[in-house]
């Protein structure tokens, strides 16, 4: 019978376990709709849940303070001869840095967040071939066609391939050659040499050669930083990196990685980007299913999630948010959710975008057509396929909404 009304006769209601472990309950009747495990769970142990919160919240409070140094009394008055009180004149007198930010392309966040704050760090996720690479691909292109200049850590694709995503992204729908592959498209030697002499001193691309420790790679990157004056850096993305010298616990090493991360965006004034991959994917993708400790919440300025618009996405945010078929969310190919905003505040925004497959574009609107820098008014010669081109052809589709 059901545990919570026993009116509820035997075969009305039942306890599961699904393939995964996890632990499940459905009784049939209306008066019990909406119930759950934890709503048994709390029958037996009261305070089941709000014991496991504690420990979270502990475990949370000493991973942000572990890094701090213990207070210090204080005796005399600061160097700068500051007083220990502060009147709104005073802070209305303070001399603060402007506020600067790297513009996405994306209408919505850059209407909304004015862009990436530089000093911020954001983290991007969603599920495998939902396109954060290919989004933030464009992201770095967008940035350098705003004179910003960009650093990058590619993981996962070999830099011939990063390139060959990116230059697509640069050309256009007018320099995409199709190749003897469905739904895949290539640039030629003489716009990708053009695109190179664009990007030129703006664009940096960590060669992989150099390993994955991670504080290698920052130290490298710390250098780029201050030659180059980057403003932009993408990391992508967290599983990709070997963080073991941080601690010898993983989670230690994770809020390690994102706290370093943290404070080399705001002394060096640049936004960081980084991609973590969620833990799960049962279920609609939300904020706490990014795989991690709980500092990569936490601790990051912005959050992204980027959804493929498939049957799955339509089914669950029907069920939660109550959306009707019309919604114009449903319209684009995928979609951008800003589920934190540490300055603005905005989160629950979904921003749906128009993926290309020529281009590998993810555009604000379907007749979106950006014209980069690199571009002359030349018209782009007649596609012509040759061996050469078609044999050199490789496609990873890692990102790849289509895939």
């Amino acid at each position: 019978h059901c545990p919570i009304d026993e009116n509820h006769k035997v075969m009305d209601a039942v306890i599961f376990k699904s393939a995964i472990g996890a632990i499940g309950f459905n009784c049939f009747h209306k008066s019990c709709h909406g119930l759950t495990w934890k709503d048994v769970r709390k029958l037996k142990e009261p305070d089941a849940y709000e014991r496991r919160e504690a420990i979270r919240t502990e475990r949370m409070y000493h991973s942000y303070n572990r890094h701090m140094k213990p207070p210090v009394r204080v005796t005399e008055k600061p160097t700068d001869g500051s007083p220990m009180f502060l009147t709104a004149m005073m802070i209305h007198d303070m001399k603060v840095p402007d506020e600067t930010f790297v513009r996405t392309g994306i209408e919505v966040i850059d209407t909304k967040m004015r862009g990436l704050m530089k000093g911020h760090v954001s983290v991007w996720s969603g599920l495998r071939a939902s396109a954060k690479s290919t989004l933030l691909s464009e992201i770095m292109l967008n940035a350098v066609q705003d004179g910003n200049n960009v650093g990058c850590f590619s993981g996962e694709l070999t830099p011939k391939n990063f390139m060959k995503w990116m230059n697509l992204q640069a050309a256009g729908k007018a320099y995409a050659r199709p190749s003897r592959y469905n739904n895949y498209f290539y640039t030629d030697d003489a716009t990708d040499l053009k695109i190179a002499k664009w990007l030129a001193d703006r664009f940096h691309l960590y060669n992989n050669e150099y390993g994955d420790n991670f504080v290698d790679v920052i130290k490298g990157f710390e250098k780029v930083i201050d030659e180059k004056k980057l403003d932009l850096l993408v990391l992508d993305n967290l599983m990709a990196f070997d963080i073991s010298d941080l601690s010898d616990s993983k989670w230690e090493a994770q809020s390690q990685f994102v706290l370093s991360l943290c404070s080399l965006a705001k002394s060096r004034n640049l936004h960081i980007a980084f991609v973590a991959h969620p833990r799960k994917s049962m279920g609609f993708l939300r904020f706490d299913d990014i795989a991690g400790t709980a500092d990569l919440g936490n601790a990051v300025d912005d959050a992204f999630i980027v959804h493929r618009n498939n049957n799955d996405f339509k089914r669950f945010t029907k069920d939660m948010f109550g959306w009707k078929e019309d919604n114009e969310i449903y319209e684009g190919t995928n979609v951008v959710e800003i589920v934190k905003d540490r300055d603005g505040g905005n989160q629950d925004v979904f921003i749906p975008l128009y993926y290309e497959v020529e281009t590998k574009r993810l555009k604000n609107e379907k007749s979106e057509n950006i014209i980069y820098g690199w571009c002359n008014d030349e018209p782009p010669k007649e596609p012509m396929l040759s061996l050469a081109d078609l044999s050199d052809y490789e496609s990873d589709t890692d990102d790849n909404p289509f895939e």
